[in-house]
């Protein structure tokens, strides 16, 4: 070769050289630009729960662990479900029945004769339609995610479906109680808590679905419970509520973003992907699977977010790309562990308030404290999700209450409402009729 190809050849590679330290040099530089741009975004609290989402190991219950495919005798019973039943949400007539009367029950008025024969109507009609919804939740492998789906959108359950579900449950418990029928009355409103069974959901189907569901139930099951006079009855149905409360998973729902993650998971799993829940890893080990996974569930060319993290891991480093994907989708977390907290207290003050009713009845006097009802209702005492103590008596009202999510003890005086914000003062209780 002569002394000018060499020249040619020492002069490309030196330039290579210089594009390939050029290169890395600028791969560093915008890790390091980009990681300090991203640190601006959170706080020093939150950088340090992040390190802590990445580093420290969890462990997934054995319950979510194994994900088996819905039975096909399940999902065939949803789909008949739906067929039969899907007129529910198109009927104004009966959605007017079910929206109006339903929230004067629950706000705790009272209906008169005319609203009670509407009721009646609108039961009559749609007769039946208890019954194979009880059927279909009790079948075998039943969660909320085999609940039919809507012909709009087959990855969630029919959203206007539950609800019409639970609001005819709890409209024809009260019904029910009202023509004395308490032992059916009871186990209308139990059919809705069953109707939220999850090991887990998404916190989005958490959020939209089971917890407005749970809630109206908590609220029936307050006024049931105040009006019943039959120890019997209230403590056959504390004991069925206390045996579904593995189900729900409600004190598992601490951490709202590895319940999102592990719920996705989950559903991947049954369509067949390979998923690792098995080991006790960090959240973030199961992060990084989520992330691909929906890397593969995004359409080509669609320009999502997750469509193109292995090249920004490329170029910022996986650990930076993974960190920015986390602060991204924790934004709302705070908002749904809030939820799931609320839903948490009415669920127990719901128990309570059946346990208390009991004591009431048998010993004509009412529990001062929480500690009056274990072990004889409760194996342990329920803590309040928002202090990690026992729940407060409201002496005057004769009921108990939570401190919400403020943190702060307003005797019981000043009510939580999440239409003012999900994060706004007031404390949570049931009364007659629901939520105070």
């Amino acid at each position: 070769m002569n002394s000018k190809g060499s020249k040619w050849l020492r002069g490309c590679g030196i330039a290579l050289l210089i594009l390939f330290v050029l290169l890395a040099g600028g791969i560093l530089i915008a890790r390091y630009l980009y990681r300090q741009y991203m640190l601006k975004q959170v706080t020093p609290a939150e950088y340090a729960e992040m390190q802590r989402f990445f580093e420290e190991p969890v462990e997934i219950p054995d319950e979510w662990r194994q994900v088996n495919p819905f039975p096909p005798e399940l999902l065939r019973q949803s789909e008949d479900f739906y067929d039969r039943w899907i007129h529910l949400t198109r009927d104004k007539q009966s959605d007017s029945v079910y929206f109006d009367h339903f929230n004067s029950l629950q706000n705790g008025k009272k209906l008169n004769e005319d609203e009670w024969e509407e009721i009646e109507r609108a039961l009559n009609i749609n007769q039946g339609f208890s019954d194979d919804l009880a059927a279909l939740v009790a079948t075998e492998g039943y969660e909320l995610e085999a609940f039919p789906r809507s012909s709009l959108d087959k990855d969630l359950p029919d959203l206007l479906l539950v609800f019409m579900s639970a609001k005819h449950l709890c409209l024809e418990a009260h019904w029910l109680a009202r023509q004395g029928r308490w032992e059916e009355a009871f186990e209308r409103a139990l059919t809705v808590l069953r109707l939220t069974k999850r090991h887990p959901t998404p916190v989005l189907i958490t959020r939209w679905i089971a917890i407005p569901c749970e809630e109206m139930f908590t609220e029936t099951l307050a006024a049931l419970a105040q009006n019943c006079n039959n120890p019997v009855v209230l403590r056959s149905a504390l004991e069925k509520i206390n045996r579904i409360d593995p189900l729900l998973n409600l004190t598992n729902l601490d951490d709202a973003h590895l319940v999102e993650i592990v719920g996705d998971l989950r559903e991947f799993q049954r369509k067949g992907k390979k998923v690792d829940l098995s080991k006790r890893a960090p959240r973030g080990y199961f992060f990084q699977q989520w992330v691909e996974m929906m890397e593969e569930e995004s359409p080509p060319g669609c320009g999502d977010t997750f469509s193109s993290w292995r090249v920004l891991a490329f170029i910022l480093g996986p650990r930076t790309v993974l960190e920015m994907l986390y602060i991204f989708t924790t934004l709302n977390m705070e908002e749904a562990h809030t939820q799931q907290q609320t839903a948490k207290a009415k669920f127990d003050l719901a128990r309570i308030a059946l346990a208390s009713r009991i004591t009431q009845l048998e010993t004509s006097e009412t529990p001062a404290s929480i500690q009056d009802l274990v072990p004889k209702y409760f194996a342990n005492s329920p803590g309040d999700p928002f202090s990690n103590n026992p729940y407060l008596n409201d002496s005057s009202r004769q009921v108990f209450y939570s401190i919400g999510p403020d943190g702060r003890d307003d005797g019981n005086g000043f009510l939580y409402d999440p239409t003012n914000g999900i994060l706004s003062n007031g404390d949570i209780s049931l009364g007659t009729g629901g939520s105070r």
